[in-house]
């Protein structure tokens, strides 16, 4: 596993190729136990053949899988999918990057899928001990939704790609190469949820 002290190095977020189960598999591998449940809900052991399938799948338009890569190793993971008006968004970071901006970079990539389906909102469904990331949204100008408290809405905007870190400071964006997606309620995001995988976001 690499060290935080790589965390000076460019980032490099591209999508996923359709089918690429060993690049999921990497990052996967990556992730404590507690990670593991903060993104799915629940506790696994190594991903089955048929779950790494799904979160490797992706479709022109409406679902999305994004890489975020240092120094050619992939570190993260973001799942998009389009929902009516809104992008469901699911985040995984490998436990020795996490907090060092790869999940930064992967939710301004994911905001620009959303933003290229015309969609205004992210959405993400987190736990409510996941104190980090909900704080961090909340930092982009999430709300709970009223009916689901864990459901949080972040608008699809320039704020996406300027949040501060905790003590103020810009953090660098790293490198993006996204070209752009195709043309542009609670029910329907847990749907979603299916669509990226997991429960969702963590």
């Amino acid at each position: 596993m690499m060290s935080q002290a790589n965390a000076t190095r460019p980032v490099v977020v591209r999508p996923l190729a359709p089918g690429d189960t060993s690049t999921v598999y990497e990052v996967m591998d990556q992730l404590s136990a507690r990670s593991v449940y903060l993104r799915f809900h629940a506790g696994m052991g190594r991903l089955k053949p048929r779950m790494a399938a799904a979160l490797a799948r992706v479709s022109a338009g409406d679902r999305q899988v994004l890489v975020a890569r240092v120094d050619g190793h992939p570190v993260g993971l973001a799942h998009v999918a389009r929902v009516g008006t809104e992008a469901e968004v699911a985040l995984a970071v490998a436990d020795a990057w996490q907090g060092t901006g790869i999940g930064r970079s992967l939710a301004s990539a994911a905001a620009q899928a959303a933003r290229g389906w015309g969609s205004g909102a992210l959405v993400a469904v987190v736990l409510p001990e996941h104190r980090q990331l909900r704080d961090w949204l909340a930092r982009l100008g999430a709300a709970p939704d009223r009916q689901d408290p864990m459901m949080l809405r972040v608008p699809v905007g320039p704020d996406v790609e300027s949040v501060t870190g905790p003590a103020g400071a810009p953090r660098p964006l790293g490198v993006l190469e996204w070209p752009g997606a195709g043309p542009g309620a609670r029910s329907a995001a847990r749907t979603a949820a299916g669509r990226c995988g997991g429960r969702a976001a963590g």
